[in-house]
């Protein structure tokens, strides 16, 4: 077991987060976190190092079909292990991947201040570009790197990862802000509603991924949480509602061509 390799410098990389600190919000990530946090307890057994191993692994491939990545051809892109455009290499087998797709939907300051059409300071910026450095370095960890340090000698499932070039990437999201949209509502066009009261904090908490606050004061109220997998409803199955869906659709219409629209609600 290594105390300066890949997993450790990725330690510190996620602790030291500070505009992208939503991501340990994240429940695939915050595995990793505690993975890392594993090879450097020299005193944890063997058993409990693989057990984080594990249930990083596990996790990373169940978030497989819910992460909708769609980086082919991204600035940089090059896989090692299992090649460019091989469809048997979903995202939930490349780390790689899935860590840029979450740091893009990650709902900062930086990208509110950007999508209110506001400049960035230049200190904020170089902290932005720091911050991609490291996550696209955490990304690229391996899991042959991750068992060597963890000082494991067995052939465990590992991941993928993926040569892709975090800072362009985001550039390029920014470049977009006005028609991707960001934080919650780019990930998901389907919501439920939650009780609050989840936990609050900077990351650390169990990998609980809160959604959006609605009302309520100190953790009363409701979130408003992504549906991962929704029913496709089409429009042809609206039967009944043909004055209201061609307003609907005319709003969108308006709404898309850059003309007024109004608010509406779909329930």
């Amino acid at each position: 077991m290594s105390a300066s390799g890949a997993l450790a410098n990725a330690r510190f990389a996620l602790a030291s987060l500070a505009l992208f600190r939503g991501l340990l919000f994240d429940p695939v990530v915050h595995a990793f976190q505690r993975l890392a946090e594993a090879a450097a307890d020299e005193k944890m057994p063997l058993e409990r190092r693989v057990d984080r191993y594990a249930a990083f692994t596990n996790l990373l491939y169940e978030a497989g079909e819910a992460a909708e990545c769609g980086f082919g051809g991204a600035a940089g892109e090059n896989d090692r292990g299992g090649g460019a455009g091989d469809e048997s290499v979903g995202i939930g087998y490349d780390w790689t991947r899935y860590l840029l797709t979450r740091t893009l939907r990650d709902e900062n300051r930086c990208i509110k201040e950007t999508a209110r059409g506001r400049a960035i300071p230049a200190g904020v910026a170089r902290a932005v570009s720091w911050e991609l450095s490291m996550l696209e370095r955490v990304g690229g960890i391996t899991s042959a790197e991750a068992l060597d340090e963890l000082g494991c000698a067995f052939p465990l499932a590992g991941w993928e990862t993926s040569r892709l070039d975090f800072a362009a990437a985001y550039r390029e999201h920014i470049a977009h802000i006005s028609e991707r949209g960001y934080g919650l509502f780019a990930e998901s066009h389907v919501f439920r509603l939650r009780d609050g009261g989840g936990d609050g904090g900077s990351g650390g908490n169990g990998g609980h991924r809160p959604g959006r606050h609605i009302g309520g004061v100190g953790g009363d109220g409701f979130e408003l949480v992504p549906v991962p997998r929704p029913d496709p409803v089409d429009a042809a199955e609206l039967t009944g509602y043909g004055r209201e869906r061609d307003a609907i659709f005319a709003n969108t219409l308006a709404l898309m061509a850059g003309k007024p629209a109004s608010n509406a609600l779909l329930y």
